[in-house]
């Protein structure tokens, strides 16, 4: 899902690849269709509302042990200034352009859930 202030909402692991392209420099283009695109916010500093956790035991393997602690997340959250570039079904915009997109999708009314 994208967001209505930018935020990405993906699969856990894509924030990684994203600091890494930001980091070497390389563009980040995410593609998603029109539909994608929702009015919501995440709350400001808690990106970790997003995040749904899954067992551990996808991720580890062998005996449980007690000493180890492990957080297993099915989201991440990438937040739009790791962003170069959005593409829909539609067009292309930048990740300032977004809230243009939810105006051409949303009525005003329907913005402020």
């Amino acid at each position: 899902s994208i967001l209505a202030d930018g935020t990405v909402v993906t699969t856990s692991g894509a924030k990684t690849v994203a600091l890494a392209a930001k980091h070497y420099s390389v563009p980040c283009i995410v593609l998603g269709a029109f539909y994608k695109l929702t009015p919501v916010y995440l709350p400001d500093g808690d990106c970790l509302v997003s995040n749904v956790l899954a067992s551990p035991g996808q991720v580890l393997r062998g005996p449980p042990d007690t000493k180890l602690r492990c957080i297993n997340p099915l989201y991440d959250s990438i937040p739009p200034s790791l962003v170069t570039l959005y593409i829909s079904n539609i067009s292309g915009y930048s990740p300032s352009y977004v809230y243009r997109q939810m105006g051409d999708l949303y009525h005003h009314q329907d913005r402020n859930l």
